[in-house]
Formats: C-alpha cells, sequence, structure tokens
C-alpha cells in the first residue's frame, strides 16, 4: 500500500486546533435527533463506541447516503493529535501499553505516530507481531476475492476479519483518549479510495454526549 499524500504543511494543516466550524456525518440510518452513545454497530462488525465526524462531506457519505452536520460544543475538551503535542504523547503511551496498541509498529516510536496522523496510516492497524501477520497473510486471498465482487462465505469471512482488527484498533484509540478526559478527539484518517489518488482526511472522534451539538439534517 502506497504513503498517503500529505496536504500542506503542518503549520496549514492544524491553523485550528478545533478543526473546522462544521462536521459531517454520513449514516444508512434513519435520520435522528440525538447522538447515541455508543453508535450501533453495522451488521457483523466489533462495535465502535464513538462517532466519527469528518469536514469532508463526500467523505462522509460514504458511510452512508444520509449525512447530517454538527459543531464542537463550546465547552468540549478537544485534543487535536497534531498541534496538541503533551496530550498527543500521553495518548501514544497510554496505547503502548494497549492490546493492539503495543504491538502496533508506529506507536512504538514517537516520530512515528506523528508522521503517521499526518498521513492517516495511524488509522490502520500495521504490526510486526509475526502471528497476526501470518493469520492475516492467509486470509489475504480472500480478502482480495472480496473486494473484487466475490461476496461466497469465505471471502466474506476474511473480509470482516480485517475490517474487525482495524475497528478493534480504533476502538482502543477511543477508549484511551476518554479515559484521560477527552471528548472529542481530531486525527487524520487515510483515504485509499478518492478518485484522485490516496490522501489523508481529517475526522472527529465524538467521544461523549459533550462533544457535539444536535445533528442537522438540513442542507
Amino acid at each position: 500500500m502506497g504513503q498517503a499524500k500529505r496536504r500542506g504543511t503542518y503549520e496549514e494543516r492544524v491553523v485550528s486546533a478545533r478543526g473546522p466550524a462544521t462536521w459531517f456525518h454520513g449514516t444508512a440510518a434513519e435520520p435522528f435527533s440525538a447522538w447515541q452513545f455508543p453508535p450501533p454497530p453495522p451488521p457483523f462488525m466489533s462495535p465502535h463506541s464513538a462517532v466519527f465526524l469528518s469536514p469532508d462531506r463526500e467523505f462522509a457519505a460514504d458511510a452512508g447516503n444520509r449525512v447530517c452536520s454538527a459543531s464542537l460544543q463550546p465547552d468540549a475538551r478537544v485534543v487535536n493529535v497534531l498541534s496538541d503535542r503533551e496530550a498527543s504523547e500521553s495518548l501514544r503511551t497510554q496505547l503502548a501499553r494497549s492490546r493492539l496498541g503495543s504491538r502496533h509498529a508506529y506507536v512504538r516510536d514517537r516520530a512515528a505516530w506523528r508522521e503517521r496522523w499526518e498521513t492517516g496510516e495511524i488509522m490502520r492497524y500495521a504490526t510486526d507481531d509475526v502471528s497476526i501477520q501470518r493469520r492475516v497473510a492467509q486470509r489475504w486471498p480472500d480478502v482480495e476475492r472480496y473486494r473484487a465482487g466475490a461476496r461466497d462465505e469465505q471471502a466474506s469471512a476474511a473480509w470482516l476479519m480485517v475490517q474487525n482488527l482495524t475497528r478493534d484498533w480504533i476502538e482502543e484509540i477511543v477508549i484511551a483518549a476518554r479515559g484521560q478526559g477527552v471528548d472529542a478527539l481530531i486525527g487524520w484518517e487515510v483515504d485509499s479510495d478518492h478518485p484522485a489518488g490516496t490522501r489523508a482526511v481529517q475526522v472527529l472522534f465524538a467521544l461523549t454526549p459533550r462533544a457535539l451539538t444536535a445533528p442537522y439534517w438540513g442542507e
């Protein structure tokens, strides 16, 4: 997998530690009037206890054809993983002791942690743990078949295994940040499906009900 292309300088990308004024959330669910914590998980997927949003409406819509918007609450405690250096390092050191974080190649090293947040690749589970690598490698041909359109039981199971490994890793980030008293975490996720090529997209982890204003479904 190629490295995500960086967009702009460090200073340009963290000009506002709280991110943009408006964040978008895509869903396949019917419109709702209040955020649910934890949100209902997709079928067969590992649950997430956070709500995820992006300032990029197109990227948010990849999660579902209904898109709403919200803003951060003024009194929400927000950590930006690039600009809030002390809080970001505290999060990294805590994750280095977690089940999956302790085996994540980009968590052990401070420089790699920051670099891979910039590219969004930190959201992928990159490990040098041989047992995990072997398990994924054994199922990878079926993952590729699923990507090509196969929906038999073997291909679907392999795809779910890889998806849930990533979701479990992201949930460890969520739990660690929430445990530090954070209401919302701002980071970046790699988007490898964009027509213009691989890119990094800003994302908001809404960790508690204190993070967001009510969802707005208007244009």
